[in-house]
């Protein structure tokens, strides 16, 4: 496995992943109700590369499948953090999914010389809450009505990772 970066197999993959029917997809946050245009999300992906506080990263198997995703929001080296949004498809499950984060925090944190991140996780989905705290994510607040699930506005959890508290 390694990480990728500015790839345009990422961008693709990414595009992809965004306009599936939504049952398919999954992301460490919440994406429901909509459906999205292919060329729409590709436009904003490369945009994405042209901002220099934002990142986007991968992970990629010896087969050159992308097995997660990894977005750097409001990167500040000078306070060194940044915010996350992490993505996977259900078939990574079980196949690389802790080596790609492993692989994606050791970048943020080693690579970028990042001492914080942040995130917004959603309350009601207990398997994305479960993986993060097993890294050592911990909760610092709540907001509510973040996220739209099922039709009903959900509470997220705002999440920070520090280097030193890190778990694998």
């Amino acid at each position: 496995m390694r990480l990728i970066e500015k790839s345009e197999l990422l961008t693709e993959k990414l595009a992809d992943w965004y306009t599936e029917s939504a049952e398919n997809r999954v992301d460490m946050g919440a994406i429901e109700g909509y459906e999205l245009d292919w060329v729409e999300v590709k436009t904003h992906l490369d945009h994405y590369y042209s901002d220099p506080t934002r990142q986007l990263i991968g992970a990629e198997t010896d087969k050159g499948n992308i097995v997660g995703s990894f977005f750097l929001d409001d990167l500040c080296p000078v306070r060194k953090r940044a915010f996350t949004h992490v993505f996977f498809t259900k078939e990574s499950r079980g196949k690389g999914l802790v080596e790609s984060y492993n692989l994606c925090l050791d970048y943020c944190f080693i690579t970028k010389g990042l001492e914080n991140l942040y995130a917004h996780t959603p309350e009601y989905n207990k398997k994305c809450v479960h993986f993060v705290n097993r890294f050592g994510w911990v909760q610092k607040g709540e907001l509510p009505g973040y996220y739209l699930y099922e039709g009903k506005p959900q509470k997220a959890l705002v999440m920070c990772l520090n280097k030193n508290t890190r778990r694998r």
